[in-house]
């Protein structure tokens, strides 16, 4: 897998919020906005714990590459893995919201996922290779989510050359029918031989949740287009502008910013002092 340089966090999240929290909105229009940016959070969050569980996992022995998981480790992986792709699917259905309560700015709404991912990529001419790793993401947690919709699956931890951390990988027999691969599957997996018929690899979770956040920002730019041209109190600016607002260079995004805490967050602070039993 190609090496990623650049990867989502907190702060940059923190940028997104501040600009459409600038907006003039209704509260339908705020409530929306402020689950996209939630939602994010969540899947930050989801995505940094599957890393936290490999870096606990025993490297194979004469390797630095590969791994020997206990049982233990695989049930804890397998169980990360879902809760990342359902926090991608919710984050997913949150940017959809975004669109639906900003219909004068997109003249459209979805009450499907799949929909909303290729008119995202007819839209902003998404590059095929971000659009596959969108789709894929979708259709693995549709196989965990709705099994009773594909053929029955086992699932197995693996690790291979070409996408060597420790991730899930699903198989199963082949369906029936017209389509006995799952869509998103293929046959031909490195591992094959020991995981038949056919197989299909967890979409690696920095590059998705990467992917999404270039979506998002292509709808928060629409959105702030559209808006802030009825607000006297927002400078304007062009499409462009937004862009470069919503992905500033200030922002560390290197791979030792990835776990920087929110702006916003205040966990570390002590807590507040009360100072009658009228005031929490």
């Amino acid at each position: 897998m190609a090496r990623i340089k650049r990867v989502l966090n907190q702060r940059l999240v923190d940028m997104w919020r501040m600009k459409l929290d600038g907006l003039p909105m209704n509260r339908f229009e705020r409530t929306a906005a402020t689950n996209s940016i939630e939602a994010f959070r969540h899947l930050l969050s989801s995505r940094d714990a599957l890393d936290a569980i490999r870096d606990r996992v025993p490297p194979a022995r004469n390797s630095t590459d590969y791994y020997a998981p206990l049982s233990g480790d695989q049930r804890k992986l397998f169980r990360a893995t879902k809760v990342f792709f359902d926090e991608y699917y919710s984050t997913l259905s949150s940017l959809s919201g975004i669109v639906a309560r900003n219909y004068t700015a997109f003249q459209a709404n979805f009450s499907d996922n799949a929909r909303f991912l290729d008119w995202a990529a007819d839209r902003y001419s998404i590059d095929e290779s971000i659009a596959m790793e969108l789709s894929q993401a979708r259709l693995f947690r549709a196989m965990l989510a709705h099994p009773q919709q594909f053929p029955p699956y086992e699932w197995a931890t693996v690790s291979v050359p070409r996408y060597e951390l420790l991730h899930i990988v699903l198989y199963g027999p082949l369906g029936r029918g017209k389509n006995p691969v799952p869509r998103g599957a293929v046959t031909d997996h490195e591992l094959a031989e020991v995981i038949p018929d056919w197989q299909f690899d967890a979409p690696d979770e920095v590059s998705v949740t990467n992917a999404l956040g270039n979506v998002a920002v292509e709808i928060y730019a629409d959105v702030l287009t559209e808006r802030a041209q009825s607000s006297s109190f927002i400078q304007a600016r062009s499409r462009e502008g937004w862009l470069l607002a919503l992905t500033p260079e200030s922002i560390d995004l290197g791979w030792t910013a990835r776990t920087d805490r929110s702006l916003f967050d205040d966990d570390h602070l002590p807590p507040r002092r009360r100072t009658s039993p009228w005031t929490s």
